[in-house]
């Protein structure tokens, strides 16, 4: 177990789901690396307006993952009633219980700000290589990528509101599992590197490429 406890940490519900999930900040721990820690914090919400919610936090059900130990469980109880998130066995790095207070290594975004992404497959999204929404506008468009190619529009993602992501600079690429993302100031373009086939996401909609 990392002696670092993490400031900030983002688990998504089922399926990927904002539902069930929870996005916090501003964690202060308590009893950190025994079977249950304890933190007050700040729920940044997915959907506004419920945002900036002061909640308790109880992490618990610890997973030995290479030489780290992870929180898997983590019930986030507010005034308005209590969330509970899971991480699907060993985390990713970022997941709960990852004790760092960097961005989600799986998460990333444009330096506008407008576009935050997540590479896949992950524990949530299976068949994805790529997911890309629109952030702090409305109605939320958000695209995915799937491992045989297709491009699934939709405009349900919700706000992910203050998320923390790693931003990538205009010019320049990631690439994993077959998959890259270009940020580029037209918007964030993700293909499959084997037919350079996928799509573009900016403020004007969704572009097949």
């Amino acid at each position: 177990m990392s002696r670092i406890r993490p400031s900030s940490c983002i688990v998504f519900g089922p399926g990927g789901s904002f539902g069930g999930g929870v996005s916090l900040a501003r964690l202060h721990w308590s009893s950190w690396g025994s079977p249950t820690a304890t933190a007050r914090a700040i729920e940044l919400g997915f959907h506004l307006p419920l945002s900036h919610i002061p909640v308790t936090i109880s992490a618990s059900r610890l997973v030995t993952c290479g030489a780290e130990r992870f929180y898997t469980r983590i019930s986030a109880t507010s005034q308005f009633g209590t969330t509970v998130a899971h991480a699907a066995g060993c985390p990713a790095s970022g997941d709960i219980g990852s004790a760092s207070s960097k961005p989600p290594a799986n998460l990333f975004g444009s330096p506008s700000g407008n576009i935050i992404c997540e590479a896949g497959p992950s524990a949530y999204r299976r068949s994805v290589l790529a997911y890309c929404q629109e952030r702090g506008v409305n109605p939320y468009r958000d695209v995915t990528l799937s491992l045989g190619g297709q491009v699934r529009e939709g405009n349900g993602g919700g706000d992910p509101g203050e998320t923390p992501i790693r931003t990538i600079a205009y010019g320049r690429s990631i690439s994993w599992k077959g998959a890259r993302c270009t940020s580029l100031e037209s918007g964030m373009r993700c293909v499959r590197t084997s037919t350079g086939h996928g799509f573009l996401l900016n403020l004007a909609g969704i572009h097949r490429v």
